[in-house]
Parts: structure tokens; sequence; C-alpha cells
């Protein structure tokens, strides 16, 4: 065994807002017990005793390896990219476009930034009172129709996520609270978050398969044409 130096990709924390660590954390750990390529990561000091989240997926020269289309990745990755969507609306991730995945024919296709799932990072807001907010609120998914994607697709990912859905919500939050990056109380509403999207993730998802418009809809920020 050696230890070297390897090019990282680098999410610094930001003096506004307070959660992109915990929530790139979060997203990683829960997207890999579901079987959905994302970049497990860590987190990293850096000078002026500030934090930062780092993952590893970038090829030799430290590039981010590019994105695909989604109609490109329906024919090459089907069932993983039906993953991701489906992890998103479980995870309340309205900010998911093709920039924000990765892929080559190497590894296949990954998922990256997830700063704002849980309905975002907003500065000096109560967790409960955030969560309230969305915490029923499915997100407009009409992409999941123009891909042609069907409830048979979707179904072995709603199976998984309302079966463990709760059980992988506390081992993620315990996992977190170890590292010092979230409280027992706000823990609490996060699990809390999380169960209850999972027993509701097949009818939130029935809306986007149908095409019939969400209660409440909020827009992906960066690709509208998407939601």
């Amino acid at each position: 065994m050696w230890r070297g130096l390897a090019h990282v990709f680098v999410k610094a924390q930001r003096t506004t807002g307070s959660r992109l660590i915990l929530h790139e954390y979060l997203a990683a750990r829960l997207a890999n017990y579901l079987g959905i390529p994302v970049p497990f990561g860590e987190i990293s000091s850096l000078p002026g005793n500030r934090e930062a989240w780092v993952s590893g997926i970038t090829s030799r020269d430290g590039k981010v390896l590019p994105p695909s289309t989604y109609d490109e990745l329906m024919k090459s990755d089907r069932h993983i990219l039906t993953g991701i969507f489906v992890f998103d609306q479980w995870i309340f991730n309205a900010d998911r476009h093709e920039m924000n995945l990765v892929w080559s024919e190497d590894i296949g296709l990954w998922a990256i930034d997830h700063e704002l799932a849980f309905c975002g990072d907003r500065e000096g807001e109560e967790r409960s009172e955030w969560f309230g907010e969305c915490t029923l609120q499915p997100l407009g998914m009409t992409h999941l129709r123009r891909l042609g994607l069907t409830e048979e697709d979707l179904a072995p990912w709603i199976s998984i996520i309302r079966t463990n859905g709760k059980s992988y919500a506390e081992r993620a939050l315990k996992s977190a609270h170890k590292r010092g990056l979230v409280s027992q109380r706000v823990s609490r509403e996060y699990i809390s978050f999380l169960t209850s999207r999972a027993k509701l993730i097949e009818s939130f998802l029935k809306r986007g398969i149908t095409g019939k418009p969400p209660r409440r809809a909020i827009p992906a920020p960066d690709d509208p044409q998407l939601f």
C-alpha cells in the first residue's frame, strides 16, 4: 500500500447556509444504501478552519467526468437513471439536471451535487418549519413521462424506499450525528421527513408518470423545462 496525491473534487462550506456538508454526506449514504452510484466522499479540513466535502469522481487530470443527456442515458443506463429520479423525489432534490450527473463508459452513471436536497439550504430558519413546507409536497417530475419511463421502471426503486426508507434514514442520521454534523433534535426532524416521504413516494411519482400537475410543484432552479 502506498500513500500519494490524487485529484479530488472539493466543495467548501460557505459562510451563508450551514448544511452543504451535511446534505452531501446524507445523500451519499442514503444513495449507496439504495444501490445508486453517488461518490461516497468524505469531510476534509481546509486552511482557515474551514471544512469541505471531498469526493474522487474525476479523471486522471482532475477534470470532472462529462455529463450525458437524459435521452442518451435512457439507452445506456435506464435503470440507474430511473433510480436517481426516484431518489431525488424521496430526498426532495429539486436541483437535478444533466450537468450534475457524470458519466463515462468505464464507470457508467453517477449522481453528484446534493447540497440543495432536503428542501434546500436556507440560512436562519428553524428546520421543523422548513420541513413542514415540503414534507408532503411532491416534486413536479413530468420529465418522467417525456422520457417514456413507466410504473414498471419505477417499481423496484419505490419498493426498496418504502420498505427500508425509515431504517436507512436512521442509519445515515446516526452516522452524521457521530461526526458532529447534526444535533439529535435536528436528526429526528430529518428522520421524520424521510420516513414520511418514503411512505408517499409511489403517489408522488405517479403524478410524473400520468402527467397530472403535482400539488404546489417546485420547478428545478437551473432547468425548469424538465419540471
